[in-house]
């Protein structure tokens, strides 16, 4: 305790301290009806890249069910014969929902935060030359 030493704060912080100074940046001007179009637009093309997911678990259940199941038996009514042949277009479907996803996906790859600001920016530009 007997080490205790007043210190001149203002003094030798100023001494010690180096202050950086980042305040630079861009202003962008934009209707709201437009920047509101452009982010559903944006958030429309992020969405369906997730697509995918669903068509592929999809198929990885019935491939599953193929595996592991049997068509020997009626189900509600409806004729054994019917079943494997439901499942294999439902099958067939999914590949297809699967590919179109990934299709899509491969499209939208480029959807990131710094597309969605040129994008704007891009907006931004259009409203100002109409105005000059």
């Amino acid at each position: 305790m007997g080490n205790n030493k007043n210190i001149d704060s203002d003094i030798d912080l100023n001494k010690q301290i180096t202050v950086i100074s980042n305040v630079s940046d861009n202003l962008i001007r934009i209707m709201e009806t437009k920047l509101e179009n452009i982010l559903l637009k944006h958030k429309q093309a992020v969405e369906v890249g997730a697509d995918w997911k669903t068509p592929l678990g999809l198929f990885i259940a019935i491939v599953a069910f193929f595996g592991a199941g049997n068509f020997d038996k009626d189900f509600l009514s409806i004729d054994k014969s019917y079943w494997g042949s439901f499942f294999f277009i439902v099958l067939l479907l999914s590949v297809c929902w699967f590919i179109s996803s990934i299709i899509i996906r491969h499209k939208n790859r480029k959807e990131n935060i710094d597309s969605l600001i040129k994008r704007i920016k891009a907006e931004e530009s259009k409203i100002a030359k109409g105005n000059h």
